[in-house]
């Protein structure tokens, strides 16, 4: 049973909710004491693996700005989709955001951390500074390791939320 992230609703194993369609987070059942966690960390590998082909020379400011501009708008995406999902989830009857409040809040955090580092890889292409676009990938992580958080919390609630229930 997969709890959905974005609406609370109890799934069975698939990809996308039943009830929001929201896609159901991927569970790692490979990290330490069975915990399941969602990993985060593609889009960091990605944006430190671009910021150093700009640092080796492989890649000039220019391409890799024209590179960052679809990420941009990819991480920008998937974070109005969070933002909306989570929003659309405190409506009448609906109790998300007090079953899984520590969850949501980091989330919110991680997303706030994602925003932040994509303004700074802005302000490190404008001015190209190095030293901003790797500072920019350290608050990246951040955000990644935050919503990995978010999704361990997600677990443990769920089977919280399971045992009272019922379902375990």
């Amino acid at each position: 049973m997969i709890i959905c992230l974005m609406c609370g609703t109890a799934n069975t194993d698939s990809n996308h909710c039943t009830k929001c369609g929201a896609r159901l987070p991927k569970l790692d059942t490979r990290t330490a004491g069975g915990v399941a966690t969602a990993r985060q960390t593609g889009k960091y590998e990605k944006l430190r693996e671009a910021v150093m082909k700009v640092k080796t020379g492989e890649h000039s400011w220019h391409q890799f700005e024209e590179w960052y501009q679809v990420f941009f708008d990819d991480i920008n995406g998937k974070i109005q989709f969070l933002l909306d999902s989570i929003n659309q989830s405190h409506g009448p009857g609906w109790n998300y955001y007090e079953e899984f409040t520590e969850e949501v809040e980091t989330t919110f955090s991680g997303i706030e951390d994602y925003k932040l580092a994509l303004e700074q890889v802005w302000h490190a292409i404008e001015g190209g500074d190095l030293v901003l676009a790797q500072s920019a990938v350290k608050l990246f992580l951040r955000g990644a390791e935050k919503l990995n958080d978010a999704c361990v919390l997600n677990a443990e609630t769920q089977r919280k939320l399971e045992e009272g229930w019922g379902y375990m």
